[in-house]
């Protein structure tokens, strides 16, 4: 009898520590599928920032700007009161140039759509390939912007001309200019 009550407590034992030990194993993997999870999502972050969202180029940097720029207008906001993020698409230039435009409630001072009109935040925004210029141009290059959308029920078509500067820290908006 006390033989097989020492086996049923060396079974007890046996399968408690197999209990702890399948505890332990699924951590470890719990957390090496989180570290993992962490490190791919650092990864895909990284990817992200390095396609079509890239301000190595004038287009890159002109489809990021919208991106932000009506996504902030979308959710209510200013953005052109957002001097430390403006200085990160546009030149000293053309931030001061739009702090004077500011005053006028009527436009947007950035891209000078009227403010009375929600139709044109929901527009559409294509960008041309950049046209590149010589040394001696005020800009660096130029993007053809493209705004397609619906304004007071009726469609329209607006093209505008992005020039740009090439900075140390990068390229700069330093004009937006209706093409007509």
């Amino acid at each position: 009898m006390m033989f097989q009550q020492a086996s049923r407590e060396d079974r007890n034992a046996q399968r408690c520590g197999l209990r702890y030990k399948t505890a332990i194993v699924s951590i470890a993997l719990t957390l090496t599928a989180g570290s993992f999870i962490t490190i791919r999502a650092q990864y895909i972050a990284a990817a992200v920032q390095n396609t079509g969202l890239s301000t190595s180029t004038p287009d890159g940097l002109v489809r990021q700007f919208y991106a932000w720029y009506l996504g902030e207008l979308r959710d209510g906001k200013q953005p052109f009161q957002n001097k430390e993020k403006l200085k990160m698409y546009a030149t000293d230039e053309l931030i001061a140039q739009v702090s004077e435009r500011a005053g006028d409630l009527r436009f947007d001072p950035m891209l000078f759509f009227p403010n009375s009109d929600p139709g044109w935040h929901n527009m559409k925004v294509t960008t041309a390939r950049p046209k590149y210029y010589r040394k001696n141009s005020n800009y660096d290059a130029s993007v053809v912007v493209t705004y397609k959308g619906q304004s007071r029920g009726k469609g329209f078509i607006d093209s505008y001309i992005i020039d740009l500067r090439r900075t140390s820290a990068g390229w700069r908006i330093s004009s937006i200019v209706s093409k007509d």
